[in-house]
């Protein structure tokens, strides 16, 4: 088998780069496609750990304004007690 012509090498040269080029762009194009993926599953993931964060801050509230409220239960009932031993 005879070598390529210089010709024929520069043409074999150009086809590969040729397509090279479009697998590079389709290598971006993936990639971009990728990311965008990967960034909309991040804001949806922050948007979800933003609603559980709201959630448990008002669950803690409640709980102290119930705490709150048995310890006032707990005072008056104190109080009872002790004006009933006097």
């Amino acid at each position: 088998m005879a070598a390529p012509s210089p010709r024929e090498s520069l043409e074999l040269l150009r086809a590969r780069y040729d397509e090279l080029v479009k697998e590079s762009a389709d290598l971006k194009r993936r990639a971009e496609a990728s990311l965008a993926s990967v960034t909309a599953a991040l804001v949806e993931e922050q948007e979800m750990v933003g609603r559980v964060y709201e959630s448990l801050r008002l669950f803690h509230e409640e709980n102290l304004r119930l705490l709150r409220g048995i310890e006032g239960d707990l005072a008056a009932l104190a109080e009872q007690s002790a004006a009933r031993e006097s």
